[in-house]
């Protein structure tokens, strides 16, 4: 059995397995008297640009060409007179780095047989350019991390288990009233308000109890307390900093006081404008009615005829009040609900036209409750409604002709709100065109439809009677 010596501590095979098989960042190799590779750790095949597959068996002069002649006088000096080559630094140029030396500190040591003869070299290796170039992009890190950190207008702090400060910015210092020293070694709790500390600090312990499994700690809001004793709105975030031990957290800490007052304002002056428009909803609707009563008290006075037309325009005056009531029902003043808002004008419609809505049915189909229009387009679209409908209950079912009139809407996948009105009436006269002037409701539906920039179409309607779309683009028309 062969005898290890000179190896710098072990003195067994036992003992050089348990150093090539650790994770020391030292490369280590063993070579044969014919310079081969017999054994080479991860870290020294790293070092040398190679595969550990690749070297074993193979000659140092053929994995390191450039550096072999350097390397050899050295290898030689254990290999034929046993003489350990400890702690010398070269600069040599491995695969990994071509044409740019690297320095290099390394022990070349003797492997002894039994009877003293050398058998074999046992190579450790550092490759300090490597470690320099490590060493300096920490550095670089770290002063990137540090001058991110001094100069961040939020606060940060970096603490550790279970909550004490290690670092603290200016912003934190100033934010709270406190020089660093009055923080720095004391938890985190000293910042916060009195109802906070005991909530948070369990919060803390989970969180370094498992701080690898977050990316980052949601957002929360917390109160804390000034150094003069009065109350600040924070929002804090918590973020697991890499390998550190002890585990430490970054906290990034905002004051949010100003924007709560902000906020604040912003919902008060809301408030004051939604009261404001409910106010100039409900006055518009009360002076729209008071028109409608005024239409209603001189049809008292006139013929059968002249009756007729303010009626029609009495409906007409109570089907724009409508808007004006739901919206100020609704308080809402972006849209409205389409189908509630066509059952209740029909319902209008019925209550103007009693004679001929008692032996016609009407019926309305929004089947998508979340069907809204906007509130720019609901006049104009209650109008054209109403006088579709109101045509077909004095034009399509004469002599009390019992019948129907649907009205059908629905959002088309092109986002356009579309309403059928259709009837099983009589039909429309051929010489009856819209915008003509056969009736007043037939001028006004081509420019209401304008007004909205909405198409108005009369469809075909093979079962008999009259049908009627309204497509209207998503949006405000203007």
């Amino acid at each position: 059995m062969s005898q290890w010596a000179q190896l710098g501590g072990p003195s067994s095979r036992a003992g050089l397995d348990a150093m090539f098989n650790s994770d020391l960042p030292v490369g280590l190799a063993v070579l044969d008297r014919e310079l081969r590779y017999v054994r080479i750790n991860h870290m020294l095949a790293q070092f040398n640009g190679v595969d550990m597959e690749q070297a074993l068996g193979r000659c140092v002069a053929d994995v390191l060409p450039r550096a072999y002649p350097t390397l050899e006088p050295l290898l030689r000096a254990v290999l034929d007179r046993g003489e350990p080559q400890v702690d010398f630094k070269v600069f040599i140029e491995v695969p990994q780095q071509p044409g740019e030396p690297s320095e290099w500190e390394a022990s070349y040591l003797p492997i002894l047989e039994a009877d003293g003869a050398v058998s074999g070299v046992l190579v450790k290796a550092v490759n300090i350019s490597a470690q320099q170039r490590v060493s300096k992009a920490l550095r670089g890190s770290e002063a990137r991390f540090r001058s991110v950190f001094e100069a961040s207008p939020d606060g940060m702090a970096v603490v550790q288990e279970p909550g004490r400060f290690v670092l603290v910015n200016p912003s934190l210092c100033k934010m709270f009233g406190h020089p660093p020293e009055a923080l720095l070694d004391r938890e985190v709790d000293v910042l916060l308000h009195d109802g906070e500390q005991v909530l948070h600090l369990e919060r803390m312990k989970g969180y370094f109890a498992n701080p690898s499994l977050r990316r980052m700690a949601p957002k929360r809001q917390v109160l804390g307390r000034h150094a003069q004793g009065h109350s600040i709105n924070l929002e804090i975030a918590l973020t697991p900093l890499a390998d550190t031990q002890p585990v430490q957290v970054l906290i990034t800490v905002m004051d949010i006081s100003q924007r709560l007052r902000v906020q604040q304002q912003i919902e008060e002056a809301l408030n004051a404008k939604t009261v404001l428009l409910n106010e100039v909803h409900h006055r518009v609707k009360n002076n729209l009615q008071i028109i409608a009563s005024l239409l209603r008290l001189q049809s008292n006075n006139v013929d059968e005829s002249a009756r007729a037309v303010l009626r029609d325009s009495r409906s007409r005056v109570k089907a724009m009040a409508l808007t004006h009531q739901l919206l100020y029902e609704m308080d809402d003043f972006a849209s409205m609900h389409l189908g509630l808002y066509l059952e209740r004008l029909i319902e209008l419609v019925k209550q103007a036209y009693t004679d001929q809505s008692e032996l016609i049915g009407i019926h309305v189909n929004a089947a998508d409750k979340a069907l809204r229009i906007d509130v720019q387009q609901a006049v104009a679209c209650a109008l054209l409604v109403h006088e579709l409908v109101t045509n077909s209950l004095k034009h399509a079912f004469p002599n009390r002709r019992p019948g129907g009139v649907w009205i059908d809407a629905n959002r088309h996948e092109d986002g356009h709100i579309r309403i059928v009105i259709r009837d099983d009436g009589i039909g429309l006269p051929t010489d009856v065109h819209l915008g003509r002037r056969e009736s007043l409701g037939f001028q006004l539906m081509p420019m209401l439809a304008e007004q909205i920039g909405a198409r108005l179409e009369l469809l075909e309607s093979p079962a008999g009677g009259t049908a009627f779309l309204i497509d209207i683009p998503e949006g405000d028309p203007s």
